[in-house]
């Protein structure tokens, strides 16, 4: 259903395009393709092959950006005028055009926000406009950050239902690279947390995954053989990108990858219920996005035993979590975007976890069951993917 803007630019967009469709029809010879109205009016290309996108358009809200400036448009009307258009439509046109530029000095002030506003009322302009201002909200963040990754990734394991407190997790960078040795951001690793607040205890415990690869002193488990980079000698997951990427004899602009592995326990993330004699489960992961990354992979191998279908995919905004510590807590639908992800069901296993911008992701994986002592052939993966990742955000995968 339109909201108010939406019906009110509908009956402006709508009557300006008839009330020029009105002036090109009136015009002699009846000229249909934006060069055959330069000629008849004797107007530049561009601005008749503009009046004719309009026009034509199919979609109403898409077109409105071909909509002319006012001394190009009144231009187009003086001269339909001058070549023969009727006095009415050409009247009826000045008085539609007033009214959108009036239109716009009410709700936006500006014709670029105008355009903006006008692609959200429309299905296709709305995931197209979506799409590109992620793009240009990652590239500004890479500029400003000073660096960015090529992929991040959380892959969780989901074992046998006889242990509901226990999941493994997988998370981290492929292809880092830092941008300008200048500037020196805090990075963060992809975060694992839950979305289901309704039992006291909601509190993430870490443990390495893999044998040894905890550094001395203790940090994060880092999964060595998979990293390019320096080990960070630290307890947290932000940390300065000096760290990992010393700005040293041109090693900064090297990329690298970056991979922990941990074993997560916690009483949150899933939980057994009774429907009808029959046992079923409920899974809530949620992935932390913070870091400006052009794609984000967020795989869940969830054992066959648990027969839970496909999960609903949700997208959170987590800017009020920015100044918080404890980012384990109940989502609320006000934060929720207005745009989903689909859910892909890969298939059983590792072979088809392939990425293809990581060439290791799938050993790396098998390696891990191997680790883990349990066979991979009888999960099923759940993939999401995310391009341009808005931050900061969570990508929820929910089974219930």
């Amino acid at each position: 259903m339109l909201n108010e803007f939406g019906l009110r630019s509908q009956h402006i967009l709508t009557t300006l395009k008839n009330s020029t469709i009105a002036v090109v029809s009136s015009l002699p010879k009846s000229p249909r393709t934006g060069t055959e109205i330069s000629k008849v009016l004797g107007l530049d290309k561009t601005l008749t092959w503009k009046i004719v996108k309009f026009i034509d358009g199919k979609d109403i809200y898409l077109s409105a950006k071909y909509i002319p400036g006012a001394s190009s448009y009144r231009s187009f009307l003086k001269s339909a005028k001058r070549n023969g258009s009727s006095k009415e439509s050409a009247e009826a046109a000045d008085k539609a055009y007033n009214d959108f530029l009036q239109f716009i000095d009410i709700y936006t002030g500006d014709r670029a926000t105008l355009d903006l506003m006008l692609l959200g009322e429309s299905d296709t302009g709305r995931q197209k406009a979506m799409y590109e201002q992620k793009k240009t909200c990652f590239r500004a963040q890479r500029f400003i950050n000073g660096a960015s990754a090529s992929v991040s990734f959380l892959a969780t394991i989901v074992p046998e239902p006889s242990d509901l407190t226990t999941v493994y997790a997988i998370r981290g960078y492929s292809n880092l690279l830092r941008y300008r040795p200048n500037a020196i951001p805090l990075y963060d690793l992809p975060r694992i947390t839950e979305t289901d607040s309704t039992l006291s205890d909601k509190s993430l415990q870490f443990s390495p995954l893999i044998e040894g690869s905890v550094p001395a002193g203790g940090g994060i488990p880092y999964f060595e053989k998979y990293c390019t980079c320096k080990m960070p000698q630290s307890l947290d997951a932000s940390l300065l990108i000096d760290n990992i990427m010393p700005d040293s004899e041109g090693e900064s602009y090297k990329s690298v990858n970056l991979v922990t592995a941990q074993i997560v326990r916690t009483k949150g993330l899933l939980k057994k219920r009774t429907k009808k004699n029959e046992k079923s489960y409920q899974i809530h992961l949620s992935y932390g996005i913070s870091f400006p990354t052009k794609k984000a992979y967020m795989d869940v191998f969830v054992h066959k035993s648990m027969a839970i279908g496909r999960p609903k995919c949700r997208i959170y905004n987590d800017i009020s979590d920015c100044n918080k510590s404890n980012h384990n807590r109940e989502r609320v639908d006000a934060e929720r975007f207005r745009y989903d992800e689909n859910v892909s069901s890969i298939g059983q296993g590792v072979f088809s976890s392939q990425i293809r911008e990581i060439p290791w992701y799938a050993k790396m994986l098998s390696e891990t069951f191997q680790s883990i002592g349990i066979n991979e052939n009888e999960f099923d993966l759940y993939r999401v993917q995310v391009e341009f990742p808005y931050l900061p955000s969570s990508i929820a995968l929910i089974w219930e």
